[in-house]
Parts: C-alpha cells; structure tokens; sequence
C-alpha cells in the first residue's frame, strides 16, 4: 500500500506518454525539461521568485501532467477512504495484475511484435494466451467479489 504514491510516477508518466501520441503537439506546452531539477538550482532563481514559480522550478512543469498528477493521487486517497477493507483493494489490484503479466500482456506483444512472421504456431499460440487473459481476467475478479 505504501508503493501507490511512487507508482503513480510511471502511471503518470505512461498516461502522458498515450496523451502525447494521441494529440501530439495539441497537448505539450512549449518545450521545457520535464525533470527535477537539483536544489541547488534553485539558487539560480531570482530573489523575487514568486512560491509559484519555485515550485514549478523543483517539480512539474507541465499543467497537464500536474492536473493528472493530482487526479492520480486523489484516485488513491479516494479508493483508500472510501473502502473499508484494504485487502478487496489489494485483491482486485492482484487479479488484474496476475492476469495482465501472465496472459493478457505477453500474448498481445508477442502477436504484434511478430506480425511479419505470418501464422506461426507461436503466434497462433500467443493470440490464445490473450484469448485466455480476456476470459480468466473477469472471471478473477467476479472470484474476488464472492
């Protein structure tokens, strides 16, 4: 549980990756380091630096990307609050999970990734493991429900 909030770094940063593929230059601001930048680089601000701007200065600068940020971590708040047991929470992420890594993600790779190699019996083999993950991935989680 304790993870959630470093996860939501790589979900955030995947999220926008999709969203700039997506809408491409519609989304991004003007170009600009997406990076933290080190403390000490803060001294290079001026005097009359505003909090705004200092804050930008060590963390995210774009306002998409802080918007999903903050929509992340409310997301995690909510499902925190709101639930009485943890362990559902727990539950459902690890059947998704499960299913994800072990059918549903390496059957779809391998079936796009080797596209070129026409109808192998691996192929036909991967595109059943994704058949599979798409079955046992509602079925895992009408199983957490029961």
């Amino acid at each position: 549980i304790t993870n959630i909030p470093l996860l939501t770094f790589a979900v955030r940063k995947a999220l926008m990756g999709m969203i700039d593929q997506a809408c491409g230059s519609l989304c991004r601001p003007a170009p600009s380091k997406d990076v933290a930048i080190a403390p000490s680089s803060l001294d290079t601000l001026p005097a009359a630096a505003s909090r705004c701007e200092r804050f930008r200065a060590i963390w995210i600068r774009n306002p998409l990307e802080f918007a999903l940020a903050l929509v992340l971590i409310a997301a995690c708040a909510g499902a925190a609050l709101l639930t009485d047991n943890l362990g559902l929470v727990q539950s459902v992420a690890g059947a998704v999970g499960a299913v994800a890594m072990t059918f549903l993600l390496p059957g779809l790779f391998y079936f796009a990734f080797f596209r070129e190699a026409g109808c192998t019996a691996v192929r036909v083999g991967s595109l059943g493991m994704l058949v599979l993950g798409m079955v046992l991935l509602p079925l895992s989680l009408a199983l957490v429900f029961l």
